[in-house]
């Protein structure tokens, strides 16, 4: 409802909808995708997108574990959270990653990590922590992750088939989460995890 993500070429009245009448109201974030992904056009980056507008208050701690092309972490941005990591194993997203922040210009705003969870550091914890990554991907990581949410904050899930939803709660409740809120588009689910 706050956002519209649009190709970096296009212009604001591309995006199909009203937002000259509500600028305020509206936050446009700009992606080149590149050769990582990210467009937002898949069903668990827009399951991301609406748990992120529903729960993001302005300057949450936010982490985007698997980054990509940026697109989580420019809508945090967008929505007014802060600071931000950026966290994504593949080294050859990272100009692209930094292509986006200037795009957007959120530079001072997102710091960018080349790695894994190897790359959090001890004491760091967030508000709000985004993981839209295919869940086998994810899974070796969760108990690291969830130790770095803050005592109130939320992990956003996405990436998992709705048939693997069964397993994704088990090892969610295995990290000491416990599942808020789920929500489902196509095949792929998304969900919401907090503190038991």
């Amino acid at each position: 409802d706050r956002l519209i993500i649009l190709p970096a070429w296009w212009d604001r009245e591309a995006g199909g909808r009203d937002t000259q009448t509500k600028p305020d109201m509206v936050r446009v974030v700009r992606i080149e995708p590149g050769r990582a992904f990210g467009s937002g056009n898949h069903a668990t980056t827009q399951l991301t997108l609406r748990f992120l507008e529903e729960r993001l208050l302005p300057g949450h701690r936010v982490l985007d574990f698997g980054a990509g092309s940026g697109i989580l972490s420019f809508a945090a941005a967008a929505l007014g959270a802060g600071p931000i990591v950026g966290i994504e194993i593949d080294g050859e997203c990272e100009d692209n990653f930094l292509d986006n922040i200037r795009i957007n210009g959120f530079e001072g705003r997102i710091e960018y990590r080349v790695g894994s969870s190897e790359m959090l550091k001890p004491n760091e914890r967030f508000d709000l922590i985004l993981c839209n990554i295919l869940f086998q991907n994810a899974e070796p990581h969760l108990t690291k992750i969830a130790r770095q949410l803050a005592d109130k904050g939320c992990l956003i899930l996405s990436g998992y088939l709705t048939e693997e939803s069964g397993a994704v709660r088990r090892r969610i409740q295995g990290t000491g989460l416990q599942v808020a809120s789920h929500s489902e588009q196509e095949e792929w689910g998304a969900l919401v995890a907090q503190r038991q």
